[in-house]
């Protein structure tokens, strides 16, 4: 089902007719059915049969035991970062930027080097 467009919201939009136009234009047309590359009824139907899970060796206390939790993202800093909210003059911010990417990194090693 379509979502409507609210239109009072876009008066104040100078292309609002333009898009009313173009959202009415499309209601017209009918919805595409998805499409996806599998046949999700026959996966459903599937099942595995015991014969298939010969290959597969039985768990013991042993291989749980050597088993290993990865959790994925990025490792636990050892110093994290605080979160800050400060007022700079925007000539200062400017001159940071202007010195690429990175310009945070390089302004918060230089703040810790005044100590």
């Amino acid at each position: 089902m379509r979502k409507k467009y609210d239109f009072s919201a876009a008066r104040k939009n100078p292309y609002a007719a333009q898009i009313k136009k173009q959202i009415t234009k499309n209601a017209k047309k009918p919805a595409l059915p998805r499409c996806l590359k599998s046949d999700l009824a026959r996966v459903d139907a599937h099942v595995v049969q015991a014969d298939k899970y010969e290959d597969l060796p039985e768990l013991d206390e042993a291989m749980l035991a050597r088993g290993q939790v990865n959790r994925g993202g990025r490792p636990v800093a050892t110093n994290p970062r605080q979160l800050l909210s400060i007022r700079l003059p925007a000539d200062v911010i400017d001159r940071w930027k202007a010195t690429g990417p990175g310009w945070q990194t390089r302004m918060a090693e230089r703040l810790s080097s005044v100590r």
